[in-house]
């Protein structure tokens, strides 16, 4: 909303912004003008030192220092200094006239008039309408006062003249401050509507213009393109331009199909929508797909509008979870099954045999086995990442003995590196299936009559992380490697413990190596994630 007469914003705040960039705007020209001026007055004062009368050349020193003085100002003042300076320089060359009767020749004093007079409107154009009533006041006072010195009679065609002509200045003065408004205003809404775009439109989208002679693209605002295919570190038109050649439809890119289309719509007065299917082939993750919302509409250029539909997005992704949580449930409704089918005939067994302390020694290690799949790969709740201390040679002593209670006709002997203990720091949940699963492999290929020998020892690296090595000694040793590295979750398992996802096999013996101190271990990974 403007006020009517003196077509002042109504906001305060975008008011102060057009003074503000009317000033900035014209600041070039008035200093371009400063510098004409300056010619002006050098030329006057050259033509003058060939005139008989010296009274012309005392007009144009002056003028000429004034001249000089508008120059320093100009480039040297700020915007408020330059504006003020020109607006008494308007009226200063006004003055001017009072030397054309010094000249002799009826052209000279025509010409005077006419330079002085383009000079007058050339800042004009530099006015508001709120500055004109004051500026052509002064104007007509210094008119009127000028033509009664000029003039031994002052006659009312004199008046009436110069306030027809202040007229038709105020006319211009306010014609051309409504039009340099009207074009701020359009040039601050298409900012603010740039701005306000970002808020409403709350997917990743793209918009940009088309240089139909040129026959590239630019910019105009890119939101929230960085998780799709946008480097912030770039140049826009690189990041464009890339973006447009990276995506296709069928065989062609979004560049060529865009630049086709361009050429073949021509009517400026409907606005485009259509739902697209596009693809982008990446080297990690194959080809990709999305689903845009394409808009084509003409807005004193042909604009491009490309919105990524986070809703159809968001549909696929739902679908895929629901893929994965049906899987999921299978896996965990299988596997309670497989362990209650095992259980039945567990107990089975103890009903029909008396050797029921085996039996029972089984039932344990198949819960021990089963919780801890269900707590590491199979269940929804958090790994616990808890860390304390264990005593590594009573858990595999006790394992040991569950296994022999088990299994009277397998035979396992322990041996160490030390007569004491070894104590490690580390996840007693994933320890304990990591061990139940090397037991578990061990029963299914062991053959009777043989020993199994399992050592412990311990190693220093040379990066300072202690390990401790659990060593599997028995004739079948290379192929309990094997079903091992066909194990996904214990290779799950490994990873986290173990330094090595090979396991090592040599003489007879697989050896797996784990951290004696997971604590120093993530306190390693923490300054690596600080570093990058």
């Amino acid at each position: 909303m403007r006020k009517k007469f003196t077509l002042q914003f109504s906001h305060p705040t975008i008011e102060q912004a057009y003074q503000k960039d009317r000033l900035l705007k014209h600041l070039w020209m008035k200093k371009i003008l400063a510098i004409l001026i300056l010619l002006f007055s050098i030329v006057g004062l050259i033509s003058s030192l060939f005139y008989e009368k010296k009274e012309i050349m005392y007009w144009e020193i002056g003028f000429t220092s004034y001249s000089i003085f508008l120059v320093i100002i100009s480039l040297k003042g700020s915007p408020e200094k330059v504006k003020t300076i020109f607006q008494f320089t308007n009226i200063i060359i006004l003055f001017l006239q009072i030397r054309a009767n010094q000249y002799s020749n009826p052209q000279s004093i025509y010409l005077s008039g006419q330079n002085i007079m383009i000079f007058n409107m050339i800042m004009f154009y530099f006015s508001s309408i709120q500055e004109a009533p004051i500026q052509l006041l002064l104007f007509l006072i210094s008119r009127c006062l000028i033509t009664g010195l000029v003039n031994d009679i002052f006659i009312g065609q004199d008046l009436i003249s110069i306030v027809i002509t202040s007229i038709g200045i105020l006319i211009f003065i306010y014609q051309n401050d409504k039009i340099q408004r009207e074009h701020f205003l359009l040039q601050f809404s298409d900012k603010q509507w740039e701005q306000t775009l970002s808020t409403i439109i709350q997917s990743p989208f793209v918009m940009f213009t088309f240089d139909e002679e040129r026959l590239n693209f630019n910019l105009k605002i890119a939101n929230d393109m960085k998780g799709i295919c946008w480097d912030n570190e770039k140049a826009p038109s690189e990041n464009l331009r890339f973006f447009l050649r990276s995506f296709k439809m069928g065989n062609d890119n979004l560049e060529q199909y865009l630049v086709t289309r361009s050429r073949t719509c021509s009517d400026y007065t409907k606005i485009y929508q259509f739902q697209l299917r596009i693809q982008r082939n990446e080297q990690i993750y194959g080809t990709k797909k999305y689903v845009i919302r394409f808009s084509d509409f003409y807005l004193r250029e042909q604009v491009f509008l490309i919105v990524f539909d986070q809703h159809e997005q968001k549909i696929r992704t739902l679908e895929k979870v629901k893929t994965a949580l049906i899987q999921g449930i299978n896996q965990h409704q299988n596997l309670t099954i497989n362990f209650l089918e095992k259980q039945l005939q567990l107990i089975q067994n103890i009903i029909i045999s008396n050797n029921y302390i085996s039996t029972i020694y089984k039932m344990k290690i198949h819960c021990m086995y089963f919780i801890g799949k269900y707590t590491q790969c199979n269940s929804f709740q958090e790994i616990e990442q808890k860390i304390i201390q264990i005593n590594i040679t009573d858990m595999i002593k006790g394992l040991i003995h569950i296994y022999c209670m088990a299994y009277k006709q397998i035979q396992i002997e322990f041996s160490s590196t030390t007569f004491e203990d070894i104590y490690i720091f580390s996840n007693e949940q994933l320890l304990n299936i990591f061990l139940v699963i090397i037991f578990q492999t061990l029963i299914r290929i062991f053959q009777n009559g043989k020993t199994v020998f399992v050592h412990i020892s311990e190693i220093n690296t040379q990066k300072d992380l202690e390990l401790i090595k659990i060593s599997i000694l028995f004739n079948n040793s290379e192929e309990l490697k094997q079903k091992l590295v066909f194990n996904s979750l214990f290779y799950k398992i490994q990873v986290r413990l173990s330094p090595k996802v090979d396991i090592v096999y040599n003489d007879n013996a697989c050896h797996f190596e784990i951290y004696k101190d997971l604590n120093q271990l993530n306190a390693i990974r923490i300054l690596e994630e600080d570093l990058i």
